[in-house]
């Protein structure tokens, strides 16, 4: 495929995002020195959004102007935040054969590009806001920063491997959560450059490890209303209410068989998760459901004793925070959306792989698995394991804020590109 047969087809799967959820552009006007470079953001997806909202943030301290093309969840994260944004109009020109974000970058003239993983948002699985910044950043010579958020990588994966994305439509630099994330992101993209390919960590982590879990965990149970001697089980929940629905009977049908006791079950839904709010009450009817409205999913997954996904990063969250988890990837479910789970082919999790995570691949295991997942002496010998996915010491926001300052600082100096401050 040409460069510009590949730049038309982002511009489509770009037309076909921004008709699906409409784009908006914001902007946070900077101060001093650092105000006279601008970064631009992009995010949709919520895992994406969350990802770059402490790096965001840390950069309007220090100065930086942004500005950002966004929409869904990592719109909602944006607004909701403290950062002072203002809208700027004119988002779309009905004149126009291609949308206006794409055509604003020229106009813009960012110092340098800063995107998450939005691609999995767009119908079919195509090119999100992420592709489109980079493929216009290349065209207009801005460096491009990707900010992976999943624990295990996957991006170049999902690009390349799944929908074929062309091999120019890259970053300058890609930041990742681990090791493993790193890995395969070599594996599928070979010739990218190692050495740009940073493990940071996840910013949307920092938290998880600085924050004073015991009494959160205290504070919420007690406002709950749970007992001293009630577990509280959290079922997180995603995107597609019928994946839910029949894993999250296999789950509450296996709590039933090992005739447990003195818990509390929360059902959490994904934010994207279109299902109407009484979808899962014949599944739950019966069972000593918890209200969890009002409360951040952090929060709920920070007091829960147990948490059990599907695939989730809350999952790894629940690892970091040395809380048990248990994985459902019951194929014949899954198989019924072969868009995102291709038949034949296992849902491969790094700490499910490592035996950090148990797994439930059948219904006949969920009785046997479970019962093992509340064992305290069985959940004794994981917590070894889960304490060696503990990503760090809670600076990758500090470590991308350095990337990024260092690559805005170049631009500044550098006369190819149009943001260049010492041009005359």
């Amino acid at each position: 495929m040409e460069k510009g047969d590949a730049i038309k087809e982002e511009r489509t799967l770009r037309q076909t995002a921004i008709e699906m959820d409409p784009t908006k552009r914001y902007r946070h006007e900077g101060f001093g020195e650092n105000g006279q470079l601008l970064i631009l953001f992009g995010t949709r997806d919520a895992g994406e959004g969350n990802a770059l909202k402490p790096v965001y943030e840390e950069l309007a301290k220090q100065g930086y102007s942004l500005e950002f093309f966004t929409d869904g969840p990592g719109a909602k994260i944006l607004c909701s935040d403290n950062l002072k944004v203002q809208e700027i109009s004119d988002r779309n020109n009905e004149n126009s054969a291609e949308p206006t974000l794409l055509k604003d970058i020229s106009k813009i003239k960012p110092t340098l590009i800063v995107t998450g993983f939005s691609g999995s948002d767009v119908t079919g699985g195509g090119g999100g806001i992420d592709l489109a910044l980079t493929a216009k950043g290349i065209d207009a010579n801005i460096p491009v920063v990707w900010i992976g958020d999943y624990p295990f990588g996957g991006i170049f994966q999902h690009y390349r491997g799944k929908i074929g994305i062309p091999d120019w439509i890259q970053p300058d630099y890609l930041c990742t959560p681990t090791i493993a994330a790193k890995e395969n992101e070599m594996e599928f993209a070979p010739e990218f450059n190692p050495e740009h390919i940073i493990v940071t960590g996840q910013p949307a982590f920092d938290a998880l490890l600085k924050e004073d879990k015991e009494k959160t965990k205290k504070d919420i149970r007690n406002k709950l209303g749970l007992k001293e001697n009630e577990k509280l089980i959290v079922f997180m929940g995603g995107s597609i209410p019928e994946i839910n629905a029949k894993t999250l009977e296999v789950f509450t049908d296996g709590i039933k068989k090992i005739k447990l006791e003195n818990y509390k079950l929360v059902m959490r839904r994904h934010p994207k998760d279109p299902a109407d709010t009484t979808f899962y009450d014949a599944i739950t009817k019966g069972l000593p459901i918890v209200d969890s409205k009002g409360w951040t999913t952090d929060q709920i997954g920070m007091t829960a004793d147990c948490v059990a996904t599907i695939d989730s990063t809350e999952e790894y969250k629940a690892v970091i925070r040395n809380i048990p988890t248990v994985c459902i990837l019951i194929s014949d479910i899954l198989k019924t959306c072969p868009d995102i789970y291709p038949e034949g082919k296992e849902v491969s999790i790094a700490t499910v792989e490592d035996g950090t995570t148990p797994v439930i691949r059948t219904k006949d295991e969920a009785e046997h698995i479970l019962s093992q997942v509340f064992n305290p002496k069985f959940q004794q010998e994981l917590q070894e394991k889960r304490m060696r996915w503990n990503p760090g010491d809670g600076n990758a926001t500090k470590r991308i804020i350095n990337l990024i300052a260092d690559l805005a600082h170049e631009v500044a100096i550098d006369p190819r590109n149009p943001r260049c401050t010492t041009q005359k």
